[in-house]
């Protein structure tokens, strides 16, 4: 897919305990955009393995662990363009 630039998007820093849930908002500006979920440039599956899950208004990590600590992005896929939307960096501690 290719990638639309987006200017300055800020990544948001999010820190949780080990074991707490955490949503990490997506707001997706389509209802025909696919949202794609990378960590650290990989893409998430989103069926809910590795506790990560892809919902509607964004990526729900359940029961996080050290491993979860990342780099996040969220993009909104639509006719093979990539639109990033959302960034994040999770510190699980």
């Amino acid at each position: 897919a290719m990638l639309v630039p987006t200017g300055s998007l800020t990544r948001k820093n999010r820190t949780v305990l080990q074991g707490d849930d955490v949503l990490l908002p997506c707001d997706q500006r389509s209802n025909l955009a696919r949202a794609v979920w990378l960590l650290n440039g990989s893409e998430v599956s989103g069926a809910g393995q590795d506790r990560l899950r892809v919902g509607v208004d964004g990526l729900l990590v359940t029961d996080t662990l050290p491993q979860h600590s990342g780099d996040y992005r969220c993009y909104g896929e639509e006719r093979g363009l990539r639109t990033l939307l959302a960034a994040y960096s999770l510190t699980v501690l």
